[in-house]
């Protein structure tokens, strides 16, 4: 006979590996669709143009900035490509994104430049004309580019003596014909329809989970993506069943492309118009 207290240790140990059990998928599902995310956003635009996608997939109506906002309680609403800002007010739940361009390189603090000479890359996005002025994500999954660096055993201090010009030898005056021509053959346009295009160079090792037991995320874009992933995530699903009909306040979180470069992001004109388009929809008789 086995003695009653150990029958209910025993209960309560599988159970307790059961509840662990079911906790650690829970975390690795969540970590993997993350890490989705994170593979989708190989650059600025691609992440905006996935969180865009998520928010039409989850019932959000894309609204433009030359659009009469005619934005009604319960109703979801959203548009993109460089800053991402999404709200939710009494019922409705809004997602407003603002086109921006880059006009050179800026070198930043925490820019590894002996990291970056040492990958693979591939291109991501290009502008062309088409019979008119189109705009079209691109991106090349595979190694394209790659800047060879002399390896440290070979000359222990040349990470130390690395040190190039930020702005005239990390930037290039024109483009080479065989990159116009990888950018054509890959968008089926002829070179000289071309208007112009901004490239951004990423990792072509995806993310992944990595660890003994797959607790770690192996991944590039960490810095931003993660947060963005989670105030985009959070919004969402706080927005399910009628919480937002019983909710006075507003709901919003903007993404910031580029936020080391110019740390006044949040002084754009775009969210203060984002927020007045968003209380005269709403509130049409009320003064900001």
């Amino acid at each position: 006979m086995v003695p009653l207290k150990t029958v209910s240790s025993s209960h309560g140990e599988a159970r307790q590996s059961l509840v662990m059990k079911s906790s650690k998928e829970a975390v690795q599902s969540a970590a993997k669709e993350f890490l989705h995310f994170v593979n989708k956003g190989v650059s600025p635009y691609h992440v905006v143009e996935e969180c865009r996608r998520r928010l039409l997939a989850a019932g959000f109506i894309e609204l433009k900035e030359s659009d009469q906002w005619d934005i009604k309680p319960s109703s979801k609403v959203s548009r993109g490509s460089g800053v991402l800002c999404t709200r939710s007010v009494r019922g409705p739940l809004h997602e407003v994104g603002q086109g921006s361009s880059a006009q050179g390189q800026s070198g930043v603090r925490g820019l590894m430049h002996e990291y970056f000479v040492t990958r693979n890359f591939s291109s991501l996005i290009a502008f062309a004309k088409d019979g008119q002025l189109v705009q079209r994500l691109f991106h090349v999954p595979r190694p394209l580019l790659r800047i060879p660096h002399l390896a440290i055993h070979l000359q222990r201090d040349v990470n130390d003596a690395f040190g190039p010009n930020k702005e005239n030898h990390l930037s290039v005056e024109k483009h080479h014909p065989a990159l116009v021509n990888v950018l054509c053959s890959e968008l089926g346009v002829e070179p000289e329809t071309l208007l112009d295009f901004e490239l951004c160079l990423a990792d072509t090792q995806p993310a992944a989970l990595g660890g003994v037991y797959q607790e770690f995320i192996y991944s590039p874009r960490l810095d931003n993506l993660h947060s963005c992933y989670c105030a985009l995530q959070g919004l969402m699903e706080s927005c399910s069943g009628d919480s937002l009909a019983k909710d006075p306040n507003v709901r919003m979180i903007t993404l910031y492309d580029n936020e080391e470069v110019s740390v006044k992001g949040t002084e754009l004109m775009v969210v203060t118009w984002c927020l007045q388009n968003n209380r005269f929809g709403v509130f049409p008789h009320t003064k900001i």
